[in-house]
């Protein structure tokens, strides 16, 4: 009779049967309930059912369960399983003694093995064969309706809108709109601008990022982080230090008392004037170029697909960050807060938060006492509404910032708190829309003399412009992603698409720039208004805009007399909330190098600035994960008792190591920043008595050439010292770089085998063959017959 043929799935299930000592297509991994009282009622006859752990459960335990029950046995001596059948954990638990998990007719498993029993085959062809294929499948699968869905998801609003959503996306926009206001003009003076241009922010961003944008609450303009991080940019490029320094360097000239009233005093003037409108202009013209190249590399992260970049800083780097960015933009508030003139040397020096903060308390006399007390009523007066809004208004919040605006505007043209005190006021906005310009890239050069006639050069900007957009553009990208996470989280009703964002943020900086619009992202505070007055879709942004027409069209020619204190206290009081020493607090129970993250980015930032604190983000960041992939754990295994589960042996205290056996787990990808840390640690770990060396690769998700050269070394160095080298539970992308590396000229395919048991299973076999040929050979030598 011909033998019956067996299926390689067939065969598979009969060596994982032998794999857990079980007969032939047996797995046991689970015991009948007839089986279980079977042994149960056997036990209670033998009296072994009274021990500390003998009592049945169903299912698995868990980690902490197996490592409580490993201390429970090392100290209470076998929990009562004396001579009887073993209690297994881990749901192992088959009934089968020391014997039988290593019994002599059991089969393992080898990486030849698998091979030949179920042909593997691997992905065919070459890179070039791959990419056509690749190609050919997304070319089949193109479709032009759905490029254009998926590029303006507004299209797909639209199509499945619901009038009843119309109310909450209407005064959503609306709320928003009557915050972006005050914000708007208050946000531009932290970007240098005249206050106009954070209204042509309001107006524009808010439009382009619906057409495009994929978050329903997201709300894109003016933003205290960002604008500020603009400004100072504009700063650096422009050198603005410099120029400010022969702005007072010719006015300190022109009040020289040996200079007497002459044309050349005018010719001074004139000058002067002339200069300080030249960097006016130069701040608006270099910020409307920063906004093109800002969308220059949102379009260049696109087309690398670097959507990732949005993980890039870690939340205590984050937190840090804005914890500190809060004290600068306070700190850049005090001479609006004050009505002091604060020289342009102490506010663009180094460590500039201290030198203000000195010189603001140095020179308390010459406060403008009406000015203070306007910022800090103004703030009273929002905290109140926030406090309102929060309890008894929750479905349409106060907007603060606009009743505080219109408050004192109000108040200071009726008493003319301007002229009578000298607070200082907006002044005149310039009504109606922004005319479309492209923008430009030059920067004025003042002559190198005082007293020199020759006019004002320029020079192009546009590399310095570049390079200091990619941090910006980063900075932006990671605050956005992680507002527009924050709230989809809240809502579980969509999701942000990374790279669709990118798309969306290049298609304002683009546009907005020819609008005179300067680089921003988007507005916590606003955003959250608008997803707590119940927004459904991204069309709230038309009647934010409609907020927007209606001021620039109407309402500016009334903001003469608003207060700069006001946009003072609304800054201050929307930076209040971007303290989070709450988070530093929780890092100091965790502990660890969180802590030390926190603090430096903290530091730094405050002490050098908000670029100089986002590169060292960055750079911590990055060190931080270089450290934590370079140098982790390297872990001996042992085997728990009377199973084929292993642990690590510093928390399990029951795991026992195999004589002559060292089983090794390496907790991270094996690479070039840690294939000598990993060379190192294993041979630490070695000791005389071992002779097989087991490397567990589960959790080892990638290879490169450098850890395979230290492989083939590690692999010399141990068989030159009577050691064998064996790989277990290396994941099958692992095996296939081995075996391109040729690596398995090294190691031979009989030593990697698929479970960490069958490896344990051989290297006991070969032990206990070599130890009977020790012993015969003791034997012959001795004279005594085998």
């Amino acid at each position: 009779m011909e033998p019956q043929r067996l299926s390689p799935f067939s065969r598979l299930r009969d060596r994982l049967g032998a794999l857990v000592g079980g007969g032939k297509g047996t797995v046991c991994l689970e015991v009948s309930p007839s089986e279980k009282t079977r042994r149960k009622s056997e036990r209670m006859e033998d009296g072994e059912l009274g021990g500390l752990h003998s009592e049945e459960k169903d299912g698995e335990r868990t980690e902490d369960e197996m490592e409580d029950v490993g201390e429970e046995r090392n100290d209470f001596g076998g929990g009562g399983t004396s001579g009887g059948e073993p209690h297994l954990w881990g749901g192992l638990r088959c009934g089968r003694s020391e014997r039988e998990l290593f019994a002599s007719n059991r089969t393992t498993m080898t990486e030849r093995d698998i091979h030949r029993e179920f042909d593997l085959t691997k992905g065919g062809g070459g890179v070039v064969t791959r990419v056509k294929a690749e190609a050919k499948s997304r070319w089949r699968d193109f479709s032009w309706t759905q490029l254009l869905l998926s590029s303006f998801p507004i299209i797909g609003v639209l199509k499945s809108y619901s009038r009843h959503n119309l109310n909450a996306d209407f005064f959503s926009g609306i709320s928003a709109g009557v915050m972006a206001v005050p914000m708007g003009m208050s946000y531009a003076m932290l970007a240098n601008l005249p206050p106009q241009f954070g209204l042509y922010v309001g107006l524009f961003y808010p439009f382009f990022y619906m057409l495009m944008g994929t978050g329903k609450h997201v709300v894109v303009g003016v933003s205290a982080i960002e604008d500020l991080l603009a400004g100072e940019a504009v700063s650096r490029i422009i050198g603005e230090k410099e120029f400010v320094s022969q702005l007072e360097s010719q006015k300190r000239l022109l009040l020289d008392k040996g200079l007497a009233r002459s044309a050349l005093e005018d010719t001074l003037l004139q000058r002067i004037e002339s200069h300080e409108a030249l960097l006016t202009q130069a701040r608006i013209d270099i910020s409307i170029g920063l906004c093109v190249c800002v969308g220059i590399v949102y379009a260049i992260m696109r087309v690398l697909q670097a959507g990732l970049l949005a993980d890039l800083l870690s939340v205590p780097v984050l937190s840090g960050f804005s914890t500190a960015s809060a004290f600068l933009i306070g700190t850049s508030q005090l001479k609006h807060m004050t009505g002091l003139a604060v020289p342009a040397d102490v506010e663009n020096a180094d460590f500039k938060i201290m030198r203000q903060w000195w010189y603001c308390f140095s020179n308390i006399s010459e406060w403008n006492g009406m000015a203070v007390g306007i910022c800090c009523l103004s703030i009273v007066l929002l905290a109140g509404c926030k406090f309102l809004s929060r309890r008894y208004f929750k479905s349409f919040p106060l907007p603060g910032p606009l009743i505080v605006v219109a408050v004192f505007t109000t108040v200071t043209y009726l008493c003319r708190l301007n002229e009578k005190f000298g607070v200082k006021v907006i002044g005149h906005i310039p009504d109606g829309f922004p005319s479309a310009r492209l923008p430009s890239f030059y920067v004025p050069v003042l002559p190198a003399s005082d007293l020199d006639g020759s006019a004002v050069t320029y020079r192009l900007a546009f590399l310095d412009v570049l390079r200091e957009a990619f941090p910006l553009t980063v900075m932006f990208f990671i605050i956005h992603i992680s507002i527009a996470k924050t709230i989809t989280q809240q809502k579980k009703t969509y999701q942000i698409d990374p790279d669709q964002e990118l798309c969306a943020l290049a298609f304002c900086n683009f546009l907005g720039s020819l609008f005179q619009c300067f680089p921003c992202a988007t507005s916590l505070s606003r955003t959250s208004v608008v997803s707590a007055t119940g927004a459904q879709t991204q069309l709230h942004n038309i009647s934010n805009m409609l907020v927007m027409i209606l001021t620039l069209s109407l309402i500016t020619p009334l903001l003469y007399f608003l207060p700069n204190a006001v946009l003072a206290a609304v800054v201050l009081f929307g930076v209040y909330g971007m303290m989070d020493f709450s988070e530093f607090f929780r890092l100091c129970k965790i502990g660890g190098l969180d802590v030390l993250l926190w603090l430096v980015c903290f530091f730094i930032t405050v002490v050098f600035g908000a670029m100089e604190g986002i590169l060292a983000s960055i750079v911590l960041s990055l060190l931080w994960l270089l450290r934590k992939t370079a140098r982790p754990q390297c872990i001996v295994l042992g085997r728990l008792p009377q199973t084929y589960i292993y642990r690590n042996i510093e928390r399990f205290r029951m795991a026992k190591e195999e004589p002559g056996i060292k089983i090794v787990r390496f907790d991270a990808s094996l690479n070039f920043s840690n294939s000598d840390y990993f060379d190192s640690r294993v041979r630490q770990k070695l000791e005389p008595s071992t002779r097989y060396l087991i490397i567990d690769g589960s959790s080892i998700n990638d290879l490169d050439v450098t850890s395979i050269r230290m492989l083939q070394r590690l692999c010399s160095h141990l068989k030159q010292n009577g050691i064998t080298m064996v790989f277990a539970n290396w994941k099958g992308p692992m095996r296939d770089f081995l075996q391109r590396a040729q690596f398995y000229e090294t190691l031979p395919p009989e030593n990697c085998f698929l479970s960490l048991h069958d490896a344990v299973f051989w290297a006991k076999q070969k032990l206990a063959a070599q130890q009977k040929i020790y012993e015969v050979h003791a034997l012959d030598r001795a004279g005594i017959p085998g």
